[in-house]
């Protein structure tokens, strides 16, 4: 970004933070959708929770992890068991596995993206033998193609991506037209689609 800039470089961030650079950046707001989960959560029932995260230098993963631990927190519940995974279906998979081996209960688990949460969902269903959302609600983050489909029917955020889309150009063209406009930081919000991996309270 700083060698951008010295070049005279528009730079726009798409769904991406950078902490301590002065940069435009576009991105859902990622920390109120999960604070939304954690209270939809915890208003359907559930009180032992668990949160397949990102790597632990991700941006992105963190402000995820991030809302969700801190409004469980507000809400009284004082532990979060936390794993780290690389944001694919295997490692959602694995990640799962090495929840359900330690002696933690819980009834949720929330996912930094949708492809961890359907490998965690058929780790919990297919190695584990659980019900999903009976025994253990699953939720993930991103609203991919397979969320939907009868398997999964998976619970999760829709990023307005479009919306993102179409301010990261305009801001960019203001930008190549003005070099010196001041960076700006815009969040727009997230959707949560409730479908059938969680038992989730009504908005």
């Amino acid at each position: 970004i700083a060698r951008c800039r010295q070049q005279g470089i528009a730079v726009v961030l798409y769904n991406r933070v950078a902490p301590g650079e002065q940069a435009c950046s576009v991105s859902c707001d990622h920390a109120s959708a999960n604070r939304d989960i954690a209270e939809r959560l915890h208003r359907g029932g559930h009180r032992r929770f668990a949160f397949i995260a990102g790597a632990a230098d991700a941006p992105v993963s963190q402000l995820r992890l991030q809302g969700f631990v801190q409004r469980l927190g507000e809400l009284g519940v004082g532990e979060v068991a936390v794993v780290h995974g690389d944001l694919s279906y295997r490692s959602g998979h694995a990640c799962m596995l090495e929840l359900l081996a330690r002696d933690v209960a819980f009834d949720a688990v929330v996912c930094a993206n949708d492809d961890m949460a359907l490998g965690a969902m058929d780790a919990a269903r297919f190695d584990k033998l659980l019900r999903v959302p009976q025994d253990i609600s699953i939720v993930g983050f991103d609203d991919v193609a397979a969320a939907e489909r009868p398997p999964y029917r998976l619970t999760t955020v829709r990023q307005p991506v479009e919306d993102m889309a179409r301010t990261v150009v305009r801001l960019l063209l203001e930008r190549i037209a003005d070099p010196g406009l001041p960076p700006v930081v815009t969040t727009m919000p997230g959707t949560l689609i409730v479908r059938a991996s969680a038992h989730i309270a009504a908005d």
